[in-house]
This record gives structure tokens, sequence and C-alpha cells, in this order.
């Protein structure tokens, strides 16, 4: 059986075998769905920014702590309201 190995970005050595290449493919989808979400809601702060409504609240329009912002900058919500929309059906 012919076995070919790949490098991992931390420098770990796989055994690319059919099971790790499904694996090591499903994951580099999945960051890449999670890294376009990220990079989507900060574009989004961006255009905030424009508008001058960064730093307020989305549904309260009370400000967004500073070091909330400073933590997480592409964030909308207030903290209170941010879990408020976590419990909510879907």
């Amino acid at each position: 059986m012919r076995c070919l190995v790949v490098r991992s970005c931390w420098g770990r050595i796989f055994p690319q075998t059919k099971p790790n290449q499904i694996t090591q493919r499903d994951l580099e989808f999945a960051l890449s769905e999670r890294e376009t979400a990220e990079l989507e809601a900060i574009d989004a702060a961006l255009n905030l920014l424009d508008v001058v409504t960064y730093g307020v609240c989305a549904d309260c329009s009370e400000p967004i702590a500073k070091a909330r912002l400073l933590a997480t900058p592409e964030v909308t919500r207030f903290i209170a309201c941010q879990e408020k929309s976590e419990h909510l059906p879907h």
C-alpha cells in the first residue's frame, strides 16, 4: 500500500491515507467557512464605521463596552442583547 506523508501547519507529520484525506478536506472546508464568516463580520463592522454606528448595539442602541470592542471588534450587540439573540428559537 502506498502512503503519502503530509506535514501539518504545526509541523506534525501525518500519513495521508484515504480517511485522513477526507478528514483533512472537511477540516479545510470548515475552517474556510468559519474564516469567511469572520471576514464578513469584520467587513460589516468596518461599514458601520462609515455610518458612525460602530460601537452602538444594533438591538438596543446602547454603547458597546470598549473592552468588548477591543476583544472582538466585529461585534454588533451589547452583551445582554447578544445573549438574548443566542437564546431565541431559530
